[in-house]
């Protein structure tokens, strides 16, 4: 496998399993391009070949700026520009793999399925725009810092594919416009899975033996936000699947399945669904079995998930808005056990001056409001006639947010903490979260309309 990985790799120019500068920072946001088969007996992994792309060359002055080079050094970057990107790819079984292809202006995508032995590819389903927005398939990445935890594009079984793609959202049932959400897709069909004025932005598995599909998404009116959800998939295709379950949202009321839906082991200790964990505690030291004596948050609005493999459970990473708490839940979403309460870190936090946080939107354009936070000094008041600096924090990036319930304190926090700043953070169009409409309104308009309506919010 090493001799696989290293043949025919030139520096620079070839890359084996490893994403050059523009899959790391844009396309897959990660730095490895391998995978792992489920039951780890292949690896698949991306070759870039970079021979045709021309070089870009730069000076470099060296990293060391207390002894500067006498003379800067001259550096080459390759940066892709041709041919179809490999937005994303994923195992659906131990014996086949599917895979997410865009074109270089990105209004073209397709699905192709690949299959043991030879792993012959089958296109299964193609998405074209209108020329108007970015082809709509597969959520945009997600940058995870836990390893080999992160979320995909694509999941599912032999026969079908479950991914993600912009869904009218009509009146009068719906609020009206375009939306992200799950769907699954066959090579003779496609079913619409989840529907709303809010969007999926990650998938996280798919339980083929209690037909669950479980993803991540935002809660309506509340682009902020980030909440497990299950999915109920019917067997027949033509069905209309029930709404999602939200198994993170604050006051869920989240009821045992039925004793066809008990979890199937993966550890002897593991049988019984309701009986404690495994040589684990009742008490405050960690871990321990959760109780009502715990003091823990009960609003995680922020939440990052991983599944055990047969998704009897998953850990719960509650990011916000509160300084973060881990914990083990059921398949149903019932909490077992807390691996880390946050209590040490909670009370540092309580003892430092932070700023307050203010939220709100503003109309920048008929029918069009941008969310608007506001980093403000401690003490500070509405009323208060002082004249402060502003500093606007920007992000250009396609389809990200920065008024998020995530708890990540950031170098604004601090100008507004410890040096009386006011910091303004504008997800306005082109953010993510709030529609493909307003997401998709930069589309070969980058640094335009976007900059506008910051202008019209600062105004």
């Amino acid at each position: 496998m090493t001799d696989q990985l290293h043949c025919c790799r030139i520096p620079g120019v070839i890359f084996n399993g490893v994403p050059d500068f523009l899959y790391e920072t844009e396309v897959l946001r990660l730095d490895k391009a391998l995978w792992f088969s489920p039951d780890g007996q292949t690896l698949m992994y991306i070759t870039y070949n970079d021979t045709l792309v021309q070089s870009h060359k730069y000076p470099w002055y060296g990293l060391d700026q207390q002894e500067p080079p006498a003379y800067p050094t001259i550096k080459a970057l390759r940066y892709p520009k041709v041919s179809w990107y490999v937005r994303w790819t994923g195992w659906t079984s131990e014996k086949q793999l599917a895979v997410l292809l865009l074109n270089r202006p990105q209004n073209v995508s397709l699905i192709s399925v690949c299959s043991a032995v030879h792993y012959n590819c089958q296109d299964i389903y193609r998405d074209e725009s209108d020329g108007s927005r970015w082809s709509g398939l597969g959520s945009e990445p997600v940058e995870d810092d836990c390893g080999w935890c992160g979320s995909m594009a694509l999941v599912g079984s032999k026969s079908t594919i479950y991914t993600t793609m912009p869904v009218a959202d009509l009146p009068p049932g719906g609020a009206g416009g375009w939306w992200r959400h799950a769907v699954r897709l066959t090579q003779d069909s496609r079913t619409t899975l989840t529907l709303g004025s809010y969007e999926i932005t990650q998938l996280m598995g798919w339980d083929e033996r209690r037909r669950y599909l479980y993803v991540i998404g935002t809660a309506p009116e509340k682009a902020g936000e980030r909440h497990l959800y299950r999915v109920k998939v019917p067997t027949d295709p033509a069905s209309w699947p029930d709404s999602p379950t939200c198994l993170t949202c604050p006051g869920t009321d989240l009821l045992p399945p039925d004793a066809t839906m008990e979890p199937v082991s993966e550890d002897p200790e593991f049988e019984n669904a309701t009986s404690s964990l495994p040589a684990w505690p009742t008490s405050t030291v960690l871990p321990h079995i959760a109780d009502e004596n715990d003091t823990l948050p009960t609003d995680c609005l922020y939440n990052r998930i991983l599944f055990s493999k047969n998704y009897s459970y998953y850990v719960q990473e509650c990011l916000g808005p509160g300084p973060p708490a881990t914990f083990v839940c059921s398949h149903w979403g019932a909490r077992r056990a807390v691996l880390w309460d946050g209590r040490p870190l909670s009370n540092k936090f309580a003892a430092l001056a932070h700023p307050q946080v203010k939220d709100f939107r503003v109309e920048v354009q008929a029918y069009r409001a941008a969310r608007v936070r506001l980093l403000l000094p401690p003490g500070f008041r509405e009323t208060d006639d002082l004249p402060l600096p502003l500093v606007l924090h920007v992000s250009a990036q396609p389809g990200g947010q920065l008024v998020t319930e995530r708890w990540k304190p950031s170098w604004g926090w601090y100008l507004a903490a410890a040096r009386n700043f006011i910091v303004a953070e504008i997800d306005a169009r082109g953010s993510g979260g709030q529609g493909e409409e307003l997401r998709t309104e930069i589309y070969h308009k980058l640094l335009s309309v976007d900059v506008e309506d910051q202008i019209a919010v600062l105004a």
